[in-house]
């Protein structure tokens, strides 16, 4: 290992949860903490105000202490104000502004009275996230490595494996598949409709969030209803089925911090190995007989939304991307004075020093280069109060797509994707296949 360090002092590193949802309550005392402006969205240069509610039992609480920090993306902290709730239970907090695109946060700790607690809530103010651009640009050598690691892929035989599994629906096949790659197995459900026609379906795959677990069955079920070929494929080539306990060993030992895995090296990287796999999933749709040739698929959420950006740049027979809050992007933002996504390869040690060969590294698995390389449309959405794949990351992704693309941003969104826009993702695939169709 290069033992040479990269030190970038005062970054606070991002915790590994997502603090608060719209309102947090703590016994019957219930606070809420948004940015003033409708759509928290500011223009560099604006002062941003934050708004804190407290009330109990629907009535406004006064006299109520606080204090607030503010930050831009997590970044050197500041204490900001100390106060207490007016008549009408709220506080306004002046924030300040932005002169750069990003995330200004503010975090406030209200203190109960009554339990001696102090609850914190975290909400986000958007200054032109649309200008937001990558730490570092995309390597030089990054679409000949990709190359020539899918030419070593196409070299392996995927040697498949499908055994026919029950399914509550009567109109589809599901099957459990089993196909070699790179380093591993593809595993997976995979679902077709009953009796299909060959070239009649359009294909769509379910990469996985982080976790040890097994693959899905739920989606291709659904989609494949729909009239589509659909997989839900694990992040780790483990078998699926398995009783609980065995998930949770892998993930206490074999699997433990799988994402740190040769992060100091591009060649022995976990991430290597995933994307591939990804790849090889896209390779079997592609394989199979009902696909139309024409429309494919890839939708994912956090880790899973990370791969959907990669497959969308390693394949160019992705038509359509949909990722919702996309880990892997921007690992290097930290160049750019931001904070990264999870899986946060560049971890400071106590001196606030970074790994040069991790940084040196981590763009070839950087989700915001693979979608530099994305020919079809894209759908990606992000959460101002994400903080385990935080906005300013997400954006620095969605800024390097060239292709047709929409961005959707929740105000009062964490880590937890809204429903309405999952419902809206699925839509526009909906219309996606139809458009396609209709060419």
């Amino acid at each position: 290992m290069n033992k040479k360090f990269v030190s970038i002092l005062g970054i606070l590193a991002v915790s590994a949860a997502s603090l608060v949802a719209e309102t947090l309550s703590d016994g019957d005392l219930k606070m809420r903490l948004k940015a003033s402006r409708d759509g928290s969205q500011y223009k560099q240069g604006e002062p941003a105000e934050f708004l804190l509610e407290v009330s109990r039992s629907d009535k406004p609480q006064a006299g109520i202490r606080f204090w607030s920090s503010v930050s831009k993306d997590g970044i050197n902290p500041t204490l900001n104000d100390c106060g207490i709730t007016d008549k009408n239970g709220k506080a306004v907090i002046k924030a300040g502004t932005l002169k750069e695109p990003g995330v200004l946060r503010c975090s406030v700790g209200v203190y109960n009275p009554d339990t001696k607690k102090e609850t914190q809530l975290m909400a986000g103010a958007a200054f032109e996230l649309d200008k937001i651009r990558p730490g570092l640009p995309v390597p030089a050598d990054f679409a000949e490595y990709w190359k020539a690691q899918k030419r070593m892929l196409s070299e392996i035989p995927m040697n498949v494996d499908m055994k026919e599994v029950p399914c509550d629906n009567k109109n589809v096949e599901l099957f459990d598949i089993k196909a070699d790659t790179f380093k591993g197995f593809l595993t997976g459900y995979y679902a077709r409709p009953k009796g299909a026609k060959p070239k009649s379906c359009p294909a769509i795959l379910f990469p996985h969030g982080a976790g040890v677990r097994s693959s899905n069955k739920g989606g291709p079920v659904a989609w494949a209803a729909q009239g589509y070929i659909a997989l839900d494929y694990n992040a780790h080539g483990i078998p699926n089925g398995k009783p609980k306990e065995f998930y949770e060993s892998l993930a206490k030992n074999e699997l433990k911090d799988y994402r740190y895995v040769g992060a100091d090296n591009r060649d022995n990287s976990f991430f290597r190995v995933l994307y591939l796999r990804t790849m090889r999933a896209l390779e079997f749709l592609m394989d199979q007989p009902e696909w139309d040739g024409k429309i494919l698929i890839v939708n994912g959420t956090s880790q899973g939304g990370g791969q959907a950006l990669a497959a969308g740049g390693l394949c160019d027979k992705v038509t359509y991307v949909a990722a919702f809050v996309p880990a892997m992007c921007d690992h290097n933002g930290i160049a750019a004075k931001r904070v990264c996504g999870w899986p946060n390869l560049l971890r400071p040690d106590k001196f606030g020093a970074y790994d040069k060969s991790v940084y040196e590294a981590s763009p070839y698995f950087d989700a915001a280069n693979f979608a530099s390389m994305i020919k079809g449309e894209a759908f990606v959405t992000t959460g101002l109060r994400d903080n385990v794949c935080p906005p300013s990351s997400v954006s620095a992704a969605y800024s390097n797509i060239k292709s047709p693309k929409t961005f959707r941003i929740a105000e009062e969104g964490s880590h937890a994707v809204p429903r309405d826009f999952y419902d809206e993702g699925a839509n526009r695939i909906r219309e996606h296949v139809k458009k396609m169709r209709s060419k």
